[in-house]
């Protein structure tokens, strides 16, 4: 949820499955009773490592993106990570795999 730009909440699938289908609220249960409110942020220009660091210190999956003035930009999460992360060994791999064949040919 945005107020001014900047994140005053988020819902995850956290907060469904505590707030909403272990309480058995109702689905027209209103959005702002049921998300985090004031979710940790991150700077847009912050490092994967700090951004994994600040995900386990707020126990949080996503963390909401902001620019230097505090506006929402975009979501970060641990899944984009893990993908950028499993792209760049698989690149890793095929540069090792490439390396070896070279070795092989001569």
């Amino acid at each position: 949820m945005v107020q001014d730009r900047r994140p005053v909440g988020i819902v995850t699938d956290r907060d469904l499955a505590l707030r909403v289908v272990a309480a058995d609220a109702p689905s027209t249960t209103p959005v702002s009773t049921v998300m985090t409110v004031d979710p940790t942020t991150l700077p847009v220009h912050a490092t994967v490592d700090t951004a994994l660091r600040t995900m386990r210190m707020a126990g949080s999956r996503r963390l909401p993106l902001v620019d230097d003035d505090g506006h929402l930009v975009g979501i970060v999460t641990h899944d984009d990570i893990f993908v950028s992360f499993a792209r760049e060994l698989g690149e890793l791999g095929e540069g090792i795999e490439s390396a070896v064949d070279s070795s092989e040919l001569r």
